[in-house]
C-alpha cells in the first residue's frame, strides 16, 4: 500500500536542521484491489462481505498510506510519529489514483515538526489532517531495496468453479475409503452444500467414529461396507460401472490402491483413451485458473499418450464451462531441438492441432514463470496461448521462421523432408533431385 518510489532512488530523511516550515512534497499511489483484500482480512471482514467494508477498514487503508508517506517521503527515514489527527472525507475505491501532499506547517520544538497532510483522488478529497513527528539529529539514509509484495489469496478461481455447481444437480460420487478427518469431512460438507450425494465406501463403525470426533454426522450419506482399502476401491469402482455413482472420489487410501481397481482389465473403468490426472491451480499472481496435466499418473508418456492427456484436460475444461481451452505444451526450451524428445512431441502435437485438433502451441515454458522474467529486449509480444497480456513469447525473427507456430515446419526441414519446397537438381542427373 506504499507510495510509489523509483527503485534506484535513495531514501534520505530530513534532520532537525533541514525541516523548514513551508517545505512541501507529494507522492502518487494507485489503489489496487489487493490493498482492500488486506484491510478486509485485518479487520476480520468475511469473504462474502468484501464489497461492504466497515469504516475501520477504510481508515486502516488511509492510515497505512499516511504512515508510509511519513516514513519514506516527508520527513522520511529516521522520523518517529508522536501524534496524528485525521479527518475522513470519503471512502477510497479500487483504482483510485491517490496524491498525498505533505507540508511542514510548524516546529513545536527543536526536535519535532508538524506536517499537514492531504489525500486526494480523481474523485476528490479522501482525507486531511496533520501528524507530529520527532526528527533525528542527523539525516538517515536507506538503501534503495525492492519492497516485498504482499499477496492476499482469496481463491477467486476456485470460488467461481464452486459457484457453477450451484446451478447443477448434485453429483452422486463413490468415495473410496474416507477413513481420516479431511477425506470424510470433504464429501459431508459437499452434501450439506447441495453439491454432492456421497456414497461412502469403508467400515461404517470407523466412519461414524471419525465423524463424531469432528462434530459431523453421516445422516444423509449412504454407506457401503468395505473392510480394506483394496476392497473399498473395488466396490467404489463397481458402483461407477453399475451406474449408481457418476464419479469416483479418492479417500485416504494410496493412489496406487485406487488406480489398481480403476485400470483392472476385469471390472475396471478402462476406455479407449489413456487415464490422466489434472491439477486445478489457483495462483494469486495469475489472472485466470491454471490447470496442469499430467502430474500424477503417467510417468513417461509417449506421443499418443500426450495427445490423450491433452484431450482429457480439454474435455474436462469444456465440462466446466470453458468453451475454448488454451493449451501450452511445456518443455525445457522454446524451440524444437532434435536432442530433446519433448520438443519433437510438442511440434507433432502442434501439427495435430493445425489439422483439426484442439488449440495448443509448444514447446514453451510455464507462462506463470515467464510473465515477469521474460526480457523485453527481445521484442516480445502477447502470448496467444496463455491468453494473458503479461505472458509473452518471442516474435518471428524474419526468414529463419522461429515463431512458435512453426515448430512442425522446422522439424520437417531438420529431418530433410522439404515438403512442397522444390529440390535443386543434381548436376550429374538433371532429372533426379539432389539428396
Amino acid at each position: 500500500m506504499g507510495t510509489r518510489n523509483d527503485p534506484a532512488e535513495q531514501l534520505v530523511g530530513l534532520s532537525r536542521d533541514q525541516a523548514f516550515v513551508g517545505l512541501t512534497t507529494s507522492a502518487e499511489h494507485t489503489l489496487q484491489e489487493r490493498a482492500f483484500d488486506l484491510v478486509a482480512a485485518l479487520s476480520g471482514t468475511p469473504d462474502l462481505e468484501r464489497d461492504r467494508l466497515p469504516d475501520a477498514a477504510y481508515a486502516l487503508l488511509i492510515q497505512g498510506m499516511i504512515l508510509d508517506f511519513t516514513a519514506r517521503r516527508l520527513p522520511g527515514p529516521g522520523c518517529e510519529v508522536l501524534s496524528e489527527e485525521l479527518h475522513f472525507v470519503s471512502d477510497p475505491t479500487p483504482g483510485d489514483r491517490i496524491t498525498i501532499t505533505g507540508t511542514v506547517i510548524s516546529r513545536p520544538s527543536e526536535d519535532t515538526a508538524t506536517v499537514a497532510l492531504m489525500l486526494d483522488s480523481q474523485r476528490g478529497r479522501l482525507a486531511e489532517g496533520a501528524v507530529t513527528v520527532r526528527l533525528p539529529a542527523d539525516p538517515v539514509t536507506l538503501r534503495p531495496e525492492a519492497r516485498p509484495d504482499i499477496i492476499m489469496h482469496r481463491h477467486r478461481h476456485l470460488e467461481r468453479l464452486l459457484a457453477r455447481s450451484n446451478d447443477a444437480p448434485p453429483l452422486t460420487a463413490a468415495v473410496a475409503w474416507p477413513c481420516d478427518r479431511d477425506s470424510l469431512l470433504g464429501p459431508i460438507e459437499a452434501r450439506a452444500q447441495g453439491a454432492m450425494r456421497p456414497i461412502l465406501v469403508g467400515p461404517r463403525e470407523t466412519l461414524e467414529s471419525i465423524a463424531a470426533a469432528a462434530g459431523a454426522s453421516l445422516v444423509g450419506c449412504e454407506v457401503v461396507e468395505a473392510d480394506t482399502p483394496h476392497a473399498a476401491a473395488a466396490a467404489a469402482v463397481r458402483l461407477c460401472r453399475e451406474g449408481r455413482a457418476g464419479a469416483l472420489m479418492k479417500g485416504s487410501l494410496h493412489t496406487d490402491e485406487l488406480m489398481a481397481a480403476v485400470v483392472a482389465r476385469d471390472g475396471g473403468l478402462r476406455s479407449t483413451r489413456r487415464i490422466s490426472h489434472v491439477f486445478a491451480m489457483d495462483v494469486p499472481s495469475y489472472p485466470k485458473p491454471l490447470f496442469i496435466t499430467d502430474a500424477a499418473i503417467n510417468i513417461a508418456p509417449d506421443l499418443a499418450t500426450k495427445a490423450d492427456i491433452i484431450q482429457n484436460a480439454v474435455d474436462m475444461l469444456r465440462a466446466l464451462g470453458v468453451a475454448e481451452p488454451k493449451v501450452a505444451i511445456l518443455s525445457a526450451v522454446e524451440t524444437v531441438n532434435p536432442k530433446i524428445p519433448s520438443t519433437l512431441d510438442a511440434a507433432a502435437l502442434c501439427k495435430m492441432a493445425d489439422r483439426g485438433a484442439d488449440h495448443r502451441r509448444g514447446p514453451g515454458r510455464p507462462p506463470g514463470l515467464r510473465q515477469r522474467h521474460q526480457p523485453r529486449g527481445r521484442g516480445s509480444q502477447e502470448d496467444r496461448v496463455a491468453g494473458s497480456r503479461r505472458c509473452r513469447h518471442p516474435p518471428r525473427p524474419g526468414p529463419r521462421g522461429r515463431e512458435h507456430g512453426c515448430q512442425a515446419a522446422q522439424l520437417s526441414r531438420r529431418c530433410g523432408q522439404r515438403g512442397d519446397r522444390p529440390r535443386r537438381p543434381s548436376p550429374d542427373h538433371p532429372d533426379q533431385p539432389r539428396r
